[in-house]
């Protein structure tokens, strides 16, 4: 096996904005991750290869952690699973009494308590906490906040996890990579047989001991290196993307000025926010949730905005977006 370090940084994240909107014909989800996974596939078309595998699904099939575990037990009335479960995370310090609690009881305390008692008993996930989507547009179309939290947080762990395999339009992503790059991409762990089994698998097993993630972990006894199959920090993604961010904020503050003369742009999206968002400093964005909350919401806004003005001027039809990197594939 050879090791290719694959740095970011290398491609205009509004050039990828461009790009693959035109090609997907949808907004990006996720930009910030766009820039080395484009680069990954034009690495690997360099070194004539033509498929590259990912592991997109295994945090909802063979990584799946202890995500609403505790509250899936309590559906199903085991109580008993439930409290030696719940002791064994604490034990191992996974987790507080406190979130447990809140996990237990949570789908029981009205929507509106939840709202406003976050710091005590646990985080209200509301819609707008991650999306620049003003809620008065939000509602018109269904997207209530209160009505997606009550949909994802009062569910079984199984059934959320088969929502979210049928949430993105993963074809038409794949597809694009593979057109402009040649390289396609394939996922094992979206892999019907293995999401199936996966889903049959007792909640109680992701998370056995209270250790998160031990079905994988388990099955890689004697296969993976200690040191990693037994590693509990996580990582993240793009980590140094507000470094390379810079060189392109003159361009960001060009497209929040530009997004502001479409009509349809500042009827769906708090632009007003997204321009403080851009002010902020190191110290506010801690505050705010850090940067995991942060560049998700703020890049989502601008791939969302800036894929509406382009429909809007006709420049998402077009196919030159200053890349010249990419391989086209004809095969």
């Amino acid at each position: 096996m050879e090791h290719v370090l694959v740095r970011h940084g290398k491609h205009s994240v509004f050039s990828l904005l461009d790009l693959f909107g035109s090609e997907q014909m949808e907004p990006i989800i996720n930009p910030s991750s766009y820039d080395w996974f484009y680069e990954s596939c034009l690495q690997a078309r360099k070194r004539q290869l033509d498929t590259l595998f990912t592991g997109d699904s295994g945090n909802i099939s063979i990584s799946h952690g202890d995500h609403l575990a505790l509250r899936s037990l309590a559906s199903e009335g085991r109580f008993m699973t439930l409290a030696k479960l719940a002791w064994e995370m604490r034990s191992n310090g996974c987790r507080r009494w406190r979130g447990i609690g809140y996990e237990v009881f949570g789908s029981w305390m009205p929507l509106e308590m939840r709202r406003i008692l976050p710091g005590r008993f646990g985080k209200f996930h509301s819609l707008f906490e991650y999306s620049m989507i003003r809620p008065e547009f939000a509602q018109r179309y269904g997207f209530d906040s209160m009505t997606l939290e009550r949909n994802i947080n009062f569910t079984h762990s199984r059934h959320l996890r088969a929502l979210f395999l049928r949430r993105p339009d993963v074809d038409a992503v794949n597809d694009a990579f593979r057109r402009l790059t040649g390289v396609s991409k394939v996922d094992p762990a979206g892999d019907r047989r293995v999401v199936e089994y996966c889903l049959s698998v007792p909640v109680e097993y992701y998370c056995e001991k209270g250790v998160s993630r031990s079905l994988i972990r388990n099955a890689m006894t004697g296969i993976l290196p200690e040191q990693v199959r037994t590693e509990r920090r996580r990582g993240l993604q793009s980590a140094d993307f507000a470094k390379h961010f810079e060189r392109e904020r003159e361009e960001a503050l060009a497209e929040l000025a530009r997004m502001k003369k479409v009509d349809l742009v500042v009827e769906a999206l708090d632009i007003e926010e997204m321009e403080r968002m851009m002010q902020w400093t190191d110290t506010q964005v801690a505050a705010h949730g850090g940067v995991l909350r942060y560049w998700p919401k703020l890049m989502r806004g601008f791939s969302v905005g800036r894929f509406l003005r382009r429909h809007e001027d006709g420049t998402l039809f077009s196919r030159d977006h200053g890349l010249h990197a990419a391989i086209p594939f004809t095969g």
